[in-house]
């Protein structure tokens, strides 16, 4: 059976010191996942009743409101600039990944160097767009996705910090943080 032998791996890499320690984390993720569920069900149910008795407002008005509100926020944001640095660990990452490309395809290389700059270029304007990783909530480190890579960065005052870009860490990523 191929969970025994994971179960003792995860235990003898000191990750859990026992079976039931395991078990007890699986029901807890269970657990939360059927919590999430039945919120989400409660929501929709009350929305439903909501459109049924008409409580209800028009497309446009909400479209109107919120394109005011984002507007005047977007100007405020435009006067304030981020600025954009990376760790030296995030640079070493980004030419790591364009040599690795380049001894394929230079063009592609250098194609991709210029998307990821855009991407992070982006975060000025939208730094808190993408969720805090779990893992690291407690360093306000987020995570973007780009292509097969995963852009770490943490939000400062007046700054974006790239602080890793693992290569092609995507579904490895998002084995061990989920979404």
């Amino acid at each position: 059976m191929k969970s025994r032998g994971y179960i003792q791996r995860l235990m003898d890499a000191g990750r859990y010191c026992s079976k039931s320690e395991i078990l007890r984390e699986g029901v807890r993720l269970v657990q939360d996942r059927e919590t999430r569920l039945a919120a989400l069900d409660a929501s929709i149910m009350r929305d439903i009743s909501n459109a049924d008795s008409g409580r209800t407002k028009s497309a446009s008005d909400v479209f109107d409101r919120l394109d005011a509100k984002y507007r005047a926020m977007a100007d405020k944001a435009e006067n304030s600039r981020m600025i954009l640095e990376f760790t030296s660990e995030a640079e070493g990452d980004l030419e790591q990944i364009a040599y690795d490309i380049a001894e394929h395809n230079p063009r592609r290389a250098h194609s991709f160097v210029r998307e990821l700059r855009s991407r992070c270029e982006d975060l000025i304007s939208h730094p808190n767009s993408f969720a805090l990783v779990p893992r690291y909530q407690q360093h306000g480190i987020r995570r973007r996705v780009h292509g097969n890579h995963l852009i770490y960065y943490r939000v400062e005052p007046a700054k974006v910090v790239i602080i890793h870009i693992p290569q092609g860490a995507t579904r490895e990523g998002l084995l061990l943080f989920g979404e």
